[in-house]
C-alpha cells in the first residue's frame, strides 16, 4: 500500500538506509513532492520516479524524504486529529479518511469555541 499524509510507516532495511542508520525508524508521513520541481531533498532510494515521501521520525531530527520502496506503510494513525486553532478540524478513521470533526475541541478557549460555531 502506498503511504499518504499522516500514515504511520517504518523505513526498510537496505543498503543505503542501513549505511545511514535509519533502518527500522518508525515516524508519520507529512508530505508527498515531486523532486524535480519542488527541489526537496537529498532523496534517499533514489529519484526513479520523480516522488518522494516525507517522512518524520523523530522531533529531534529532521525530516527525511526518501524514495517510495523503503517507506512500509504500517497503519492510518486512527484518531490522529489535524486543524486550524479556531477554526475546522478532522479525525482519520482506520481506513484512512480524514472526517470533520463536528466541534471544536474543549481545549480551545471559550471565546475560539463560540467563534468557531457562529462560522460553520
Amino acid at each position: 500500500m502506498q503511504p499518504h499524509f499522516g500514515d504511520r510507516v517504518r523505513i526498510a532495511s537496505s543498503a543505503e538506509t542501513d549505511q545511514l542508520g535509519i533502518a527500522g525508524l518508525e515516524g508519520h508521513v507529512h508530505g508527498e513532492s515531486i523532486p524535480s520541481s519542488s527541489g526537496v531533498g537529498p532523496v534517499i532510494g533514489g529519484l526513479a520516479d520523480d516522488y518522494a515521501i516525507g517522512v518524520s521520525v523523530d522531533p529531534d531530527r529532521e525530516s527525511l524524504w526518501l524514495a517510495p520502496h523503503p517507506v512500509e506503510f504500517l497503519h492510518h494513525g486512527e484518531g490522529t486529529t489535524i486543524g486550524l486553532v479556531g477554526g475546522p478540524q478532522w479525525v482519520r478513521t482506520a481506513s484512512g479518511e480524514w472526517k470533520p470533526v463536528d466541534d471544536a475541541p474543549a481545549r480551545f478557549p471559550a471565546r475560539l469555541r463560540s467563534r468557531w460555531r457562529r462560522a460553520r
